[in-house]
């Protein structure tokens, strides 16, 4: 069984924790993960387009390189997270907390960063898109 549908089948059962996990190279696509717990979690490179990961704890997770291209990560935890390199183009990061994650050479274009928290957070080289507006806090 793929990497994929294990995790899946375990989700689906009600599993929901997942720390520390390799999924690097992962491709879920169109997904719902609500609520899972990823913290620590190897995603580097995993494509994740349109996974939704609505409360979903990252918390030191690698996601360096990965494609969260539209995924929905309202009022989810990435502290200290690794999205260096990742894109996350039109995703929704309403309430996400972002405190010293890397979102080193990123792409966040059009992205909703509403009430997000990018304390500390390293933005060296992202990619904010033409109209990026990053509300004051």
């Amino acid at each position: 069984m793929s990497r994929a549908k294990e995790l899946l089948s375990r989700y689906r059962a009600g599993e929901r924790e997942f720390s520390n996990a390799d999924l690097s190279g992962i491709t879920l696509v169109d997904f719902d993960l609500s609520d899972v717990d990823l913290r620590r979690a190897n995603l580097t490179g995993a494509n994740l387009t349109r996974v939704t990961l609505r409360h979903a704890n990252l918390e030191g997770a690698n996601l360096n390189q990965a494609k969260l291209t539209e995924v929905d990560l309202t009022d989810a935890t990435l502290t200290g997270a690794d999205l260096s390199e990742a894109d996350l183009g039109n995703a929704n990061l309403t309430r996400a907390k972002l405190i010293t994650a890397n979102l080193t050479h990123a792409n966040v274009s059009d992205a909703n960063l509403t009430d997000a928290n990018l304390f500390l957070a390293n933005l060296t080289g992202t990619h904010l898109g033409d109209e990026a507006v990053i509300p004051p806090h």
